[in-house]
């Protein structure tokens, strides 16, 4: 969780550079937000308030919304939300269990808040994601969410490159 959370710093902060070079990640903007992307990516499906996450920061709720948005390059609800869809991603792929019990279990508390924002983050709705002739239907700029697969092993890499 913690490398699939970093690879979406990563790629935040490579879109954010593309787009606005003056936001980029700092040091101290990194140390300061740590232990909230930490929280979120742990209890994203508990209910989680600004408050909360600006009291972790020592800032007000107003200052950790700046600082989050400049430094994340997007709010902390739609970080949250973004993190809950992509484990709505795999457990729809992984298991069987209906489209409302996996908004509950990522931490959704009605099923149109969920459809609304999966829709809006992946391009499709839950029941279509889940339809593989669907999934194709899925917008590139939203696919990379669900397309991690973990780190490769040294000796997978060595094993790919031609001799």
């Amino acid at each position: 969780a913690k490398g699939l959370l970093k690879s979406l710093q990563c790629e935040l902060n490579r879109i954010m550079l593309e787009q606005k070079p003056e936001l980029a990640l700092t040091e101290k903007t990194n140390f300061n937000i740590a232990a909230v992307l930490e929280l979120i990516s742990t209890q994203y499906m508990n209910k989680i308030s600004i408050e909360m996450l600006a009291e972790i920061c020592h800032m007000s709720e107003a200052h950790f919304r700046r600082v989050f948005l400049s430094t994340m390059g997007t709010s902390p609800l739609r970080f949250i939300n973004g993190v809950r869809i992509e484990h709505a991603c795999e457990l729809l792929l992984t298991t069987n269990n209906s489209i409302l019990e996996i908004a509950e279990a990522v931490g959704f508390t009605t099923i149109s808040s969920f459809n609304r924002y999966f829709s809006q983050i992946m391009g499709v709705s839950p029941r279509e994601y889940r339809t593989p002739s669907k999934r194709k239907d899925v917008k590139p700029e939203h696919k990379r969410i669900v397309q991690y697969s973990g780190w490769t092993k040294a000796e997978d890499l060595a094993a790919k490159k031609p001799h």
